[in-house]
């Protein structure tokens, strides 16, 4: 499965182990990843954990993160396992895909986010064989992740303007709560999330 989760200021996870492998992708924020080691991910940063790894995902200096969770049966090339990754733009949107496609449940979803997967992996091999190195997010750009949320939001407000929808749905379709969706759309655009929803 690929759930995308939004994590609130101070939040600490419990220790778990994961039968399958486990891989983590921050889109926004940062995460400490303790487990055999203590492991700091930024927003675009990547980590594939090999099976039976106990571990817990916890917020630096108690700030809010998302990040994509992925658990999956099968192996990860060697050179990705258990190691921090910056990825780059492809490899960003591939995940995204996976993302998407765990959530629209459409036919096929599972054959789909199991193709993207496959590919994204070998893709991140054969470039870190190659000695390839992803550019870097700056920070005005860890900003802009925000923003990607709420154009999403504002271009789904746009595209379903004749039916009527709420701050739950709305909330669900971008991957954020609706408490994140109201904070994000007042300070981008200097209206309420309910305004953009009556207009």
């Amino acid at each position: 499965y690929a759930l995308h989760k939004e994590k609130g200021r101070g939040h600490r996870g419990s220790r778990h182990v994961h039968a399958q492998g486990e891989m983590l992708y921050v889109d926004y924020g940062r995460l400490l990843l303790v487990g055999d080691r203590r492991l700091q991910l930024g927003a675009g940063d990547f980590l594939a954990l090999p099976p039976g790894c106990s571990h817990r995902v916890s917020a630096v200096k108690r700030a809010p993160f998302n990040f994509l969770n992925i658990v999956y049966r099968g192996r990860v090339p060697t050179a990705l396992s258990n190691r921090v990754l910056h990825l780059t733009q492809e490899e960003r949107r591939l995940l995204t895909t996976v993302m998407e496609e765990g959530r629209s449940r459409l036919p096929s979803h599972a054959e789909i986010m199991r193709h993207v997967l496959n590919t994204f992996l070998l893709l991140l091999d054969r470039r870190l064989r190659a000695g390839g190195v992803a550019e870097s997010l700056a920070p005005q750009n860890r900003e802009r992740r925000r923003s990607l949320v709420v154009e999403r939001a504002l271009a789904d407000l746009r595209l379903h303007h004749t039916q009527p929808l709420d701050a739950g749905a709305l909330a669900q379709r971008v991957a954020v709560s609706p408490s994140h969706l109201r904070a994000l759309m007042k300070r981008e655009t200097g209206l309420s999330l309910r305004r953009h929803l009556r207009a």
